[in-house]
């Protein structure tokens, strides 16, 4: 097979010097680890990143956890003072270091009002989140959906996809128990219904 060839839409292959490997990204393809053909890609790449890049495998490590990082926000971020907009904008600004027009791409809000909310949460608490170590995580593509607003957002994906109860969720928002009961039947209504657009 040729380098770079398509075999299908789900097959494809590639060569590093003499080698051949094949990649396989078919929908829902279930891949082992201990598949000789990834197990070559894999080493292929790291072959490829210590000779043209001088790159060691605890650097390419580094560069995947901190990459990944950048797309989750630690929960514990919504258990400060500030509203829940408030407290997204300035984490997003401050501790990630992007830009209003990058943030309002990743929530999908206009970016006035991601100004609006970052200049309020600053004025309300100056100083930048100081988060150690917090191992619940939020994917930031989680509040794209403009259907719930940020808070119901927030409690749908903890109870729903990380399955925690309500008084759980509660704690570590530092949210009564009853608001957040309410905020998970607002967003259970919202998505039986297809949803409206909040803020």
């Amino acid at each position: 097979m040729q380098k770079g060839k398509v075999k299908d839409n789900n097959i494809g292959s590639f060569g590093y010097g003499n080698a051949q490997y094949t990649k396989y990204n078919a929908p829902g393809q279930n891949i082992s680890p201990s598949d000789p053909g990834i197990r070559d890609v894999f080493l292929s790449f790291l072959h490829l990143m210590k000779e043209k890049h001088n790159m060691s495998l605890q650097e390419l490590i580094s560069l995947y956890n901190g990459s990944a990082a950048k797309d989750l926000i630690p929960a514990a971020i919504f258990s400060f003072p500030l509203s829940p907009a408030e407290s997204i904008c300035k984490f997003l600004k401050e501790n990630q270091g992007l830009n209003f027009h990058e943030i309002g791409g990743l929530l999908n809000r206009d970016e006035r009002g991601i100004w609006g909310s970052y200049n309020r949460a600053a004025k309300k608490m100056p100083s930048i989140f100081s988060i150690s170590q917090c191992p619940i995580s939020i994917p930031v593509s989680v509040f794209k959906d403009r259907s719930l607003s940020i808070l119901e957002n927030v409690a749908y994906y903890l109870s729903h996809e990380l399955k925690m109860k309500t008084k759980d969720i509660s704690k570590l928002l530092n949210k009564k128990q009853p608001v957040i009961y309410t905020t998970l039947q607002r967003a259970l209504k919202k998505k039986h219904l297809g949803g409206k657009q909040d803020g």
